[in-house]
């Protein structure tokens, strides 16, 4: 990529996908039949960098957590492009997958997986409509999280449009509808944001069973939530401890830390609030200056477990898009 082709990319967004695809995206239906060498991948990245000009705006890139046989590039050619932002001057953006699965347009996945049943197997492409990005640091199972190629493909898609860069995100889809534009935009907030941010926003057709609700987040989905995201085997440092119900509509998830001589220190918390009138809504607010260890995991599990039994319990109805 010399001259002309340098040329074409100046002030442009690149966008560099550690996406080998696979045998059915291919075309090959005999996998015996496929003879492809494995290509060096950091000679690849290092050829790449030495031609990317300067003149670029910036560079999303898409990579895989898994630290082999993931993607193209893996890890390490990953490092390499940050690398050479850091070193230019350049906004560097990582979308992280562990899992990646379906197709692209044209070449979409049979719906049904196996043979045909009372119950059918649905390809994860049909089932995991939604999405939520996730600390991919302190996700200690980011390399076992799906991730669709059309959630991928549109989060990068949604987070360029919307002029942001500097986002490093697990994308992981989950069971449920397709994000709205606002929903997106939650998202991409949640990760970047600081100080007392409202981190999650979740519109509903109506809350029926509000004190229900209230009651299940404080003693069902919460301690169940601290095993999941591993927050009740932290040894060091700030973690939440308890959910506490401070009114009929409103609870508080507190941090502590403890101090060398093992005295509690209150390191901050959640709130998260039902909107029961006008707006039907839960909301949740960090009540405190910084993001707080866990925090993300915590919004994650909040959301699936919305999803999977809220509506399931008839606490909410879903609202209609």
């Amino acid at each position: 990529m010399k001259g002309q082709g340098q040329q074409q990319l100046v002030s442009k967004y690149v966008i560099v996908v550690d996406d080998d695809g696979d045998d059915a995206l291919r075309g090959y239906s005999d996998k015996n039949k496929r003879n492809v060498d494995k290509i060096d991948s950091l000679i690849v990245i290092n050829k790449l960098v030495k031609c990317l000009p300067s003149s670029i705006s910036s560079m999303l890139c898409i990579s895989s957590e898994i630290n082999q046989a993931g993607g193209l590039f893996g890890p390490k050619g990953t490092s390499e492009l940050k690398k050479w932002c850091t070193t230019n001057s350049k906004p560097f953006t990582n979308f992280r997958y562990g899992k990646l699965t379906g197709g692209v347009p044209g070449a979409e996945p049979l719906p049904f997986v196996g043979l045909l049943a009372l119950e059918p197997e649905l390809h994860p492409s049909y089932v995991l409509r939604s999405v939520v990005l996730s600390d991919p640091v302190s996700n200690k199972y980011a390399v076992s999280e799906t991730s669709t190629r059309d959630s991928i493909s549109e989060a990068a898609c949604r987070y360029i449009d919307g002029g942001n860069t500097g986002l490093d995100a697990l994308v992981v889809s989950t069971v449920g509808e397709p994000l709205n534009d606002n929903e997106w935009s939650r998202q991409f907030m949640k990760l970047s944001s600081v100080g007392n941010a409202e981190l999650l926003v979740i519109d509903f057709g109506s809350i029926t069973k509000p004190q229900q609700m209230i009651s299940w987040i404080t003693d069902t989905w919460f301690p169940q939530a601290l095993v999941e995201a591993d927050a009740a085997t932290v040894y060091a440092g700030a973690r939440p401890v308890r959910a506490t119900k401070t009114s009929p509509t409103t609870v508080q998830i507190k941090w502590e830390d403890l101090s060398p001589s093992f005295d509690v220190i209150p390191a901050g918390g959640l709130e998260i609030k039902l909107e029961t009138e006008t707006n039907p809504s839960l909301r949740v607010i960090r009540l405190n200056n910084k993001p707080l260890p866990g925090e993300v995991q915590l919004m994650d599990k909040l959301v699936e477990s919305i999803n999977k039994q809220v509506y399931k319990k008839q606490f909410a109805t879903p609202k209609e898009n």
